[in-house]
């Protein structure tokens, strides 16, 4: 057998990842294996300084988050996709939340009513090894308003998608 990483190579034992145990945990699988189902639910029955933890699925819904979340995708970002039709994906009105390792998608084929991956309307939000798609023609993939904003230096390791040939993506951030 060929080793099949640096780790292995170095022949260390390959690290694990983090442990999602414990009380300050909630976790949801979009395949009903977990304590939720939906992204949404997990996050009205979360108190302050819990962490939604997301099992690889697609989650279809559109989230908008007004409390400081955090919100960690359990895998690599292409495996926890959360996808809206005829919503902003995630719209984050609150203070300080923090996104990691999830994709965003928004799909829409109307350019008269846009629909972005992601909307910020206050607050300064963390985001980390995330991507952001949009199907739509006539629209970016990220909103913010006056005011808002991501905090440096996040988002970090972040990809942009969006239908238009140049992407008028928050190009600044990433």
């Amino acid at each position: 057998r060929r080793p099949q990483s640096r780790t292995e190579l170095a022949g260390a034992e390959p690290e694990a990842g983090p442990s999602y145990e414990g009380p300050e945990y909630l976790i949801v699988a979009a395949d009903g294996s977990a304590a939720f189902r939906t992204i949404r639910h997990a996050i009205e029955a979360s108190e302050p300084g819990q962490t939604v933890v997301l099992k690889p699925g697609v989650y279809r819904e559109s989230l908008a988050l007004a409390d400081a979340v955090t919100l960690v995708g359990d895998g690599e970002p292409g495996d926890i996709v959360i996808e809206s039709t005829h919503d902003h994906t995630l719209l984050l009105d609150g203070e300080a939340c923090t996104i990691e390792n999830v994709t965003l998608r928004a799909i829409t084929s109307s350019a008269a009513q846009p629909v972005f991956a992601l909307a910020i309307s206050t607050g300064r939000h963390r985001l980390s090894r995330c991507r952001r798609s949009s199907t739509s023609p006539a629209s970016p993939t990220t909103r913010t308003r006056s005011g808002a904003s991501l905090s440096r230096p996040t988002p970090s390791r972040c990809r942009n998608r969006s239908s238009r040939r140049t992407s008028r993506c928050c190009r600044r951030w990433c």
